[in-house]
């Protein structure tokens, strides 16, 4: 009968102790929810649910409260990052936040409408005839305007990393037969007086050699990739100081993550091949730092070399690496990051040469950016 009793005992004690730790467990986060700021968030591209109005009704309110709880509760980024990476470890997370896993867990960007790299190579996205019409007039308008100027204009469009390395994407997704928007409008553009460089060619013929020249786990090339671009739009450069691959070396390292794999919310725990660039003739050109133009920040590069002419540089990211190369066939090379081309800036500047370098996929937000003065735009 003791022995019973004892048991019993045990057994509530047993009971109790674990209402308490589950209750306690539950509300954990709510307890934890002072401890957790905005910092310790997944990146997930939104602004976080504000906290309701005091002012507002109950029902209101309530819903209010449940979403904003629902959004701030305590180990919420550490459950979101448990959660997406013991999928990806299992290989159940194919797709998420704008982000199509491949094979041998290469990453690509399929950021929804007009700016999803793989819709485009999957021809789900093209242009129609008026867009591609605007898109015309839009270069066609700039060649003409710079060329006015006295300017030499040059377009640069860096391939997207899924027409270079389309053997990753998964099975179900093809190359339209019909061909790719980018190639329309190349096509479009072919009889221009200006020109347009889109190395893919030269990408793919470098990739056949063995070099890897895209992240896996990021939109961008790597310096590797970059060179092969640079080459190509060097030969378009006047007076070119063209360097060769005998000019540079390449010193690798490895470097985990990328801007995709923090898209998708998960770590890595191999290496994407980086590299930096070493060059082995003559000096790299001097970088000046930033400069307030016209309320415009640009970073300047120069060389001691008056025979040289000027450069006005639109890019996006896929730039930055390619600076210090490009800015060494110039007297004067002034880049301006992610805006659109500025005919009262290039006044301003007085540049022999404007060039103007966006991704692949970013073709499509020239439909929507302004004409030069005078041309019905800025």
């Amino acid at each position: 009968m003791a022995k019973e009793a004892i048991q019993s005992r045990q057994e509530r004690v047993f009971s109790k102790t674990y209402a308490v730790v589950f209750m306690f467990l539950l509300g954990l986060p709510l307890l934890s929810l002072p401890f957790f700021t905005d910092s310790e968030r997944t990146s997930e591209k939104r602004t976080p649910v504000a906290f309701p109005s005091l002012s507002s009704d109950y029902g209101e309110f309530s819903r209010a409260f449940e979403a904003w709880f629902e959004d701030h509760f305590g180990f919420r980024a550490a459950m979101i990052r448990f959660y997406r990476q013991s999928r990806f470890e299992l290989g159940l997370l194919d797709s998420m936040n704008n982000v199509v896993r491949g094979k041998e867990d290469w990453l690509y960007y399929s950021g929804g409408g007009g700016g999803d790299s793989v819709q485009a190579y999957a021809g789900a996205n093209a242009f129609s005839e008026s867009e591609l019409g605007r898109l015309h007039l839009y270069f066609e308008t700039w060649g003409a305007w710079l060329e006015g100027q006295g300017i030499t204009f040059l377009v640069l469009v860096g391939p997207d990393k899924v027409s270079v390395y389309p053997e990753f994407l998964p099975n179900r997704i093809e190359k339209s037969p019909y061909g790719t928007r980018v190639e329309d409008f190349l096509v479009r553009m072919s009889e221009s007086d200006f020109s347009i460089v889109f190395p893919i060619d030269e990408l793919i013929e470098a990739k056949i050699g063995g070099s890897q020249l895209y992240y896996k786990l990021d939109t961008h090339w790597n310096a590797k990739g970059m060179f092969v671009a640079y080459d190509a739009l060097a030969e378009k450069l006047p007076k070119s100081n063209r360097l060769s691959v005998n000019d540079v070396q390449f010193v690798g390292s490895d470097r985990l993550g990328g801007d995709l794999a923090e898209m998708l919310g998960v770590e890595s725990d191999w290496g994407d091949p980086t590299y930096s660039v070493v060059l082995n003739r003559g000096n790299w050109a001097i970088n000046e730092g930033d400069r307030e133009v016209l309320g415009k920040t640009v970073d300047r590069f120069s060389i001691d070399d008056s025979t040289l002419p000027k450069a006005l540089v639109f890019h996006d990211s896929f730039m930055e690496p390619m600076k210090n190369l490009l800015a060494g066939h110039f007297r004067e090379t002034n880049f301006l990051a992610d805006k659109p081309l500025d005919s009262a800036l290039v006044l301003e500047l007085q540049p022999d040469v404007v060039i103007v370098e966006f991704t692949e996929r970013s073709l499509y937000t020239h439909l929507r950016k302004p004409l030069p003065i005078g041309e019905g735009g800025q």
